[in-house]
């Protein structure tokens, strides 16, 4: 397929199937928060039976608390939803290929590949934080750039919006090797290497399509973003993350 049959076969998708997408996005979202919420509120109930009234109401105590309870419901947040958005990734690929599906496969995907899921993203992560850290020896981090910029030029501001258009370019392109790992990890059955070596492969052998695609839907997500009020609220959350999602599973699948 070529870039406008992908784009067109993603959002047939999503209009044959958008109550279905939406339904299960909630179900993938919610449930990360109430189990990060639930064990917040066991460990907060567990502090406060060690503790004296006293110690408990104190400012420290309080500050010191919350920005612990803070930091663990962050990542108890971002783990369960790394884990449950695999399992969305299923849900999209049963119903981008027609078959019957329900919402159960994104629980049941979460309890099987939960662990493959959470080292691949780790590995990932290192993976992008080295060449994050490379290209800022070569002085192509957002950082590095800006300290280029000479503020007694004519147009800085022109200047640094250049640059920053460059310091995402970069980001966007490297985080496109990296797009498939969770899909393939969800629709294919892989595991952790294979799912990095599949993503990183697909991308370099048809890096134009990719690239060209995803960036589709970035000027798309622009564009809803400055839609008011129901941009960000609904229309991102419930159009594009679907599509986002989507679009992956449709490059996999493509024969």
């Amino acid at each position: 397929m070529d870039i406008a049959e992908h784009l067109k076969k993603i959002f047939d998708v999503y209009a044959k199937n958008w109550l279905s997408l939406i339904v299960g996005l909630i179900a993938t979202f919610i449930i990360p928060v109430i189990l990060a919420a639930v064990a917040i509120g066991a460990l907060a109930l567990g502090i406060a039976g060690g503790m004296d009234f006293n110690t408990l109401m104190s400012m420290k105590f309080l500050s010191d608390t919350y920005s612990i309870i803070a930091l663990i419901f962050l990542i108890a947040t971002v783990i369960t939803g790394v884990v449950f958005f695999t399992g969305y990734y299923r849900y999209c690929g049963d119903l981008y290929q027609g078959r019957k599906t329900s919402i159960s496969a994104i629980f049941q995907t979460a309890k099987e590949k939960w662990l493959t899921a959470l080292v691949a993203t780790i590995i990932v992560a290192i993976i992008i934080g080295i060449i994050a850290k490379i290209l800022g020896a070569l002085g192509l981090s957002s950082v590095g750039m800006l300290s280029t910029i000479n503020m007694t030029d004519v147009s800085p501001l022109a200047t640094l919006s250049a640059l920053s258009i460059v310091s995402w370019l970069i980001n966007f392109i490297v985080g496109l090797f990296f797009a498939f790992v969770l899909p393939s990890i969800a629709v294919e059955d892989r595991g952790i290497v294979d799912s990095i070596q599949r993503s990183v492969n697909l991308t370099a052998s048809k890096f134009v399509k990719v690239f060209l695609t995803f960036l589709v839907l970035q000027i798309l997500l622009v564009i809803l973003i400055l839609i008011p009020i129901i941009g960000i609220f609904l229309l991102v959350p419930f159009v594009y993350v679907p599509l986002s999602a989507l679009l992956p599973i449709s490059i996999l699948k493509e024969k």
